[in-house]
């Protein structure tokens, strides 16, 4: 039920909630598995064995909560399917490479800063033009709440 409504509203606390809530039913399966097998099969490093699967299990949990907070704490996502999705939108619609693209949530929604490549010699009316249709497209595209585009020079 937990990672149900994890996946419909798409927040990070309950699905590391959820993933938890798996993690103790599954560790839980385990230790009795392994208990089982030591005393009735006679397998009798069973148990110790089955704590180090939990063990193994509780490490990769709390690396992925670890992970999942930091990106919370420097306000950041990684979601690399959108990240894609505009790279392929500016490529094919604009014929501009991204160096740099970040994700930040804001509630349900994402804003987006975009960094554009533009040649040197782009003027900066077309400059403008540019990060106006670059951003309204995206944002209506991707259903993105705020974009905002940083042209960057070819060469430095």
């Amino acid at each position: 039920m937990i990672r149900k409504v994890a996946i419909e509203s798409n927040l990070i606390s309950l699905k590391l909630d959820a993933k938890n809530s798996i993690k103790d039913g599954t560790s839980s399966f385990v230790g009795v598995a392994s208990v089982i097998a030591a005393t009735y099969f006679g397998f009798l490093f069973m148990d110790a064995i089955g704590g180090m699967i939990i063990a193994g299990y509780i490490f990769f949990m709390a690396y992925t909560a670890i992970k999942e907070s930091a990106l919370v704490l420097v306000d950041a996502v990684h979601n690399p399917q959108m990240t894609d999705n505009i790279k392929t939108i500016i490529i094919e619609k604009f014929k501009i490479k991204t160096s740099d693209i970040f994700l930040r949530p804001v509630g349900h929604e994402f804003n987006a800063e975009i960094h554009i490549i533009l040649p040197n010699e782009t003027r900066l009316d077309e400059t403008n033009r540019l990060v106006k249709e670059i951003s309204s497209i995206i944002k209506d595209e991707l259903q993105l709440a705020r974009v905002v585009i940083v042209p960057e020079p070819e060469h430095q």
